[in-house]
């Protein structure tokens, strides 16, 4: 479960930047909070903006941290993704980059960050404490400087001699060999669901989506009961492989007039019900395992009722049941109100004319 989010000189956010998912100390609608040990976890999240404001890249800085995390061991030099700093300022090229995360894992919260320059890991960190109001104290699991660590677990300190790379975060190499407790934040951002319309329109005929649906019937289950839900006229799913190509799938809607069942291609279905079926499926996946779903733009394609209708699901008890939570950017003000949301769950985006982004809670003001 997300706690917080840092993250400094990243894009246009140059200064630090925290994102974050403990409730205010507001007294509404208590059903749209995670409560554990008598703290207050926000479930859902909305970023507002204008365009080009910096939204995106609240989200974009995360799924760089999590890109680095599952897969720098396995990437190249070459492949290495180039780190996008602030450009406004000509000192910002010559400063690391960080991010840092604070989650919560089967009683204990976690805090783990690293600082990156030209794509060498300069800094890394790990930290562990007690999941409470009372727990103040961290306990020191390792910090790795220059290419040193420093930690007093003498497997880590043996493992981190073997692996030592300063292109490879070490808490990749404990999550990929699942050195138990400290893979559990690789296997965070391995449960992490992201999807946007770039995402959606490039998978599209992929494995991602329609594999999921095919193998998996409870989320096509789900996605189908939604769907008849938003009165959308589609009373099923139909998923098959597509022996032309390999891992491709085809997906039709199943519509039905005069007790006569009709299938189309998704293809020839409108943007808004292409979007539903390539995005809900994760959304559904992220709800049952108990993940993080980001999601750019909610909003776009779809009418107001059905993204009120998504953003519910994080709040319904019976669904919501592993505590997921819901991120998401938008340019509707469709939610903003007190029947909707709490204030603590709306977070602004502005830029000033240097082109430098900052963020902001509505609870702030």
């Amino acid at each position: 479960m997300l706690l917080q989010f840092r993250f400094k000189n990243y894009k246009s956010f140059y200064d630090e930047t925290i994102f974050d998912m403990t409730a205010s100390k507001e007294l509404s609608l208590d059903n749209h909070l995670i409560v554990k040990n008598n703290i207050k976890i926000l479930s859902t999240v909305a970023i507002h903006g204008n365009n080009a404001s910096g939204k995106t890249s609240v989200l974009n800085a995360i799924f760089f941290m999590r890109y680095l995390i599952l897969y720098s061991p396995t990437i190249s030099d070459s492949e290495m993704p180039v780190i996008s700093s602030f450009k406004f300022y000509e000192n910002a090229q010559l400063e690391p980059s960080e991010f840092e995360i604070f989650i919560e894992h089967d009683g204990y919260e976690y805090q783990y960050g690293f600082k990156i320059i030209e794509n060498k890991i300069k800094e890394e960190w790990l930290y562990r404490k007690k999941f409470s109001n009372r727990s103040t104290v961290n306990k020191l699991i390792f910090e790795i400087k220059d290419n040193k660590i420093n930690t007093v677990d003498n497997k880590l300190k043996k493992l981190f001699e073997i692996v030592r790379n300063d292109n490879i975060l070490f808490a990749s190499i404990l999550g990929k060999r699942k050195v138990t407790p400290w893979c559990y934040v690789y296997d965070y951002f391995n449960n992490i669901e992201a999807i946007s319309d770039k995402f959606i329109n490039s998978r599209q005929k992929e494995n991602t989506t329609y594999k999921l649906l095919l193998e998996n019937e409870d989320i096509k289950n789900r996605v189908e009961n939604l769907l008849q839900d938003i009165d959308s006229n589609i009373v099923g799913l139909k998923i098959e492989k597509d022996n032309n190509y390999f891992n491709h799938y085809k997906i039709y809607c199943i519509h039905e007039s005069n007790n006569k069942k009709y299938f189309f291609d998704i293809d020839k279905e409108s943007l808004g019900t292409f979007k539903f079926i390539n995005s809900i499926p994760h959304l559904f996946k992220g709800l049952l395992d108990g993940g993080t779903v980001l999601i750019d733009e909610l909003d776009t394609k779809f009418h107001p009722l059905v993204y009120r209708k998504i953003v519910s699901l994080f709040y319904d008890k019976s669904i919501n049941t592993k505590n997921a939570q819901l991120i998401f950017t938008t340019h509707s003000t469709f939610l903003f109100n007190s029947c909707d949301m709490r204030r603590d769950q709306l977070v602004l985006v502005e830029k000033d004319n240097i082109g430098k982004s900052s963020l902001y809670s509505l609870s702030d003001f």
